[in-house]
């Protein structure tokens, strides 16, 4: 027989207390009238298991009785550059370029024997390595045809790009992963614990597994405004692109859970090594493409010296992106549900109330593509209006 300490306060493992417990498969009794003993002729406690614990899990009892796994010192550095240069081209032409670049590079706080020091959970008191960079880049015109007449014409170009990953390593400094400790696969070379969990009063590990996304946005914004009598006209157009590129290894990385349903705690389930639960898969690569144009109109008249009135029209037509591999989810309006039948036929005018009962989503393709659209396409039109008083 083996005893299993469960804390300060044991928890009766297999009995009354066990929370639920399933009796017949628990390995644990009480023998001469010590509890949690645990039936060796039933049971034995996992070597995997061990060895993770041993090598990963480093003591930190509080006199509380809680238990606080605290990660490395880190110096995180932040480099940005902005820059503006304007250059008058004539009396009435002036061209500006203007630059913006802001980098972060954090450093992992793993610890080696401590796989919970990149715990990335509130309140993300730990952390894990991030390296972003964020450009931000325009060229604009601005030229003034006529002392009631001015165009702007502005070109520019943003992206964000966010890198992110963490490898909690053992006590022998060895990154820690499942296939070290039991036959599952894994990406070649990799080598990372994801989403491990401990339920019952144990322990959640982080979800650090290598992720990269990155999105930029180009486009041309131009506008018109002149002068006409009290009336100021302000015409324009905006044009777009939009890119965004996801690229993680999530769930490649087994995540595996333990949560008591077999003993009542889930620190002895880990240690038998009675698994809840196993979720493994493919990764995500996704690409998702698309423009937005966007037109509007306005007028601004002066009708005293000290009261003005705006009014306005926009229009921004939904053209719905593209996305790469046929994935995506739709709001069509007039498609029925196949799914569901009864469910209301999903349409443009309804109530906001009926809007929120078409949950579910179908996709719908294009010439090969999956197009996203939503209940945006149902008014693309918007105005404006408003006073101003001084």
């Amino acid at each position: 027989m083996n005893g299993l300490d469960t804390g300060a306060n044991p928890l009766l493992l297999c009995g009354s207390k066990s929370g639920g417990a399933d009796t017949r498969t628990c390995p644990f009794t009480t023998i001469n009238g010590k509890v949690n003993q645990l039936d060796t002729n039933t049971a034995q406690l996992n070597q995997a298991a061990l060895t993770v614990a041993t090598t990963g899990l480093p003591p930190g009892q509080q006199a509380n009785g809680g238990v606080f796994y605290p990660g490395a010192a880190l110096i995180d550095s932040y480099n940005e550059v902005t820059g503006r240069v304007d250059y008058n081209v004539s009396s009435s032409q002036r061209v500006s370029l203007r630059t913006f670049i802001d980098k972060l590079t954090e450093p992992s706080g793993d610890i080696a024997g401590n796989m919970l020091s990149v715990l990335n959970l509130n309140p993300w008191s730990q952390a894990f390595g991030e390296r972003m960079e964020f450009y931000n880049e325009a060229l604009s015109h601005t030229w003034t045809i006529s002392p009631t007449a001015v165009n702007t014409a502005s070109v520019f170009w943003m992206q964000m790009s966010a890198h992110n990953s963490a490898a909690v390593k053992d006590s022998s400094g060895k990154n820690m992963c499942w296939s070290r400790y039991i036959t599952v696969n894994e990406l070649p070379g990799q080598c990372y614990m994801e989403g491990f969990s401990v339920g019952s009063g144990g322990f959640n590990g982080g979800w650090t597994e290598p992720s990269q996304e990155v999105r930029t946005t180009y486009g041309l914004y131009d506008n018109f405004s002149k002068t006409v009598g009290k009336h100021l006209l302000s015409f324009g157009a905006n044009l777009q692109h939009q890119f965004a590129q996801e690229l993680t290894q999530y769930p490649t990385t087994p995540i595996i859970g333990f949560n008591g349903q077999y003993t009542g705690s889930g620190l002895a389930d880990f240690l038998l090594g009675f698994m809840s639960s196993y979720e493994q898969g493919a990764g995500e690569i996704a690409s998702l493409a698309g423009w937005q144009p966007g037109f509007y109109g306005q007028d601004q008249y002066r009708l005293r010296p000290n009261l003005s009135l705006t009014a306005g029209l926009r229009w921004d037509p939904n053209i719905a992106p593209g996305v790469t591999g046929g994935r995506g989810a739709a709001f069509v309006p007039g498609q029925q549900s196949t799914l569901f039948p009864n469910s209301p036929l999903a349409g443009c005018g309804k109530t906001t109330a009926r809007l929120k009962m078409l949950s579910r989503f179908r996709d719908f393709r294009d010439k090969g593509r999956v197009l996203v659209a939503s209940a945006a396409a149902c008014r693309s039109f918007s105005s404006t209006a408003g006073t101003a008083w001084r």
